[in-house]
């Protein structure tokens, strides 16, 4: 409770929280594991179930962790409102990784300071916004050359993470 100006100065200035990653991944796995058919995700380019999330989850954080993504590099990720979108800042996160959003409607300028300044050494996007990115001398993870993922890959083996690791840069 405290005073008006505590509780201000609380809201102004963010208040820390211990997030345990493994109880929200966990909760993830049993969603998937309860209801794998049930809808996960709802987004402009349709729908997926919880299976169909996961699987597309894995898939692109195998390929982030095969590309040589550990815990604390940074990935900017530069897609649409999408089932892919919501997908990858999973993967990103399960990867240990740094989630840098990347608005494609920002000006091309926006994004090259973005690029530059966050550090990300990969950018995961689709090849339709592939010309709105600025020149980039890391890699580009182009989701659309990802064949459709199956229920049956395995998980990779994803980092241990902690309340110290950063889930995200803005």
């Amino acid at each position: 409770q405290g005073s008006l100006a505590l509780r201000y100065a609380a809201f102004t200035q963010g208040e820390q929280r211990i997030v345990d990653h493994a109880d929200l991944f966990a909760r993830i796995d049993a969603a998937v594991a309860a209801n794998p058919q049930a809808i996960a995700v709802r987004a402009v380019d349709g729908e997926a179930s919880y299976a169909q999330f996961d699987a597309r989850v894995r898939q692109i954080a195998a390929r982030l962790l095969a590309m040589g993504i550990g815990k604390g590099d940074k990935v900017a990720v530069h897609l649409d409102r999408s089932i892919d979108l919501a997908a990858a800042v999973v993967a990103v996160m399960r990867a240990g990784a740094v989630f840098v959003p990347l608005d494609p409607s920002y000006p091309r300028e926006h994004i090259d300071y973005t690029l530059g300044d966050s550090g990300a050494g990969v950018v995961v996007t689709q090849s339709s916004l592939a010309d709105h990115l600025p020149e980039f001398y890391g890699f580009v993870l182009d989701l659309d050359s990802l064949p459709t993922p199956s229920a049956d890959i395995a998980a990779p083996a994803y980092p241990a993470l902690g309340a110290e690791d950063i889930a995200y840069l803005l």
